[in-house]
């Protein structure tokens, strides 16, 4: 539908779970965001109406090390089982792209492709 908007709904704890049953219905997509720290558990995959899943930047800072990598590549896996696309966030060098894209990751964001932008500057972008 031309000129839609996409409504994104990042939960982070447990109090804002409730509220994900009365608005499924009316979203676009919705997105667990910090996944592997804190509250952002696997307990909750099957609990919660999530397409997205936002991997927690201590991963991407520590992927160099195998430990680490094994977990994100298996938490990526596991998503993609669970019909879910995962965003690798706090991306800052080419090496960790170049990383992520092996691993088959579907998104990125990080300061490696931009800084935090002003509206305008936003807007400039986008004219």
């Amino acid at each position: 539908m031309a000129g839609s908007i996409k409504l994104i709904l990042f939960f982070a704890y447990p109090g804002q779970f409730s509220i994900s049953k009365r608005v499924k219905f009316h979203l676009t997509k919705t997105v667990l965001d910090d996944f592997g720290t804190g509250y952002s558990s696997l307990g909750v995959l099957n609990d919660l109406p999530i397409h997205t899943i936002k991997l927690d930047k201590k991963f991407i800072d520590k992927i160099n090390q195998d430990s680490d990598k094994y977990m994100v590549e298996a938490i990526i896996q596991l998503a993609h089982k669970l019909k879910m696309s995962v965003v690798a966030e706090g991306l800052e060098t080419e090496e960790q792209v170049e990383q992520f894209q092996k691993l088959n990751c579907d998104y990125a964001q990080g300061f490696y492709y931009f800084k935090p932008l002003t509206t305008t500057e936003i807007e400039n972008l986008l004219l």
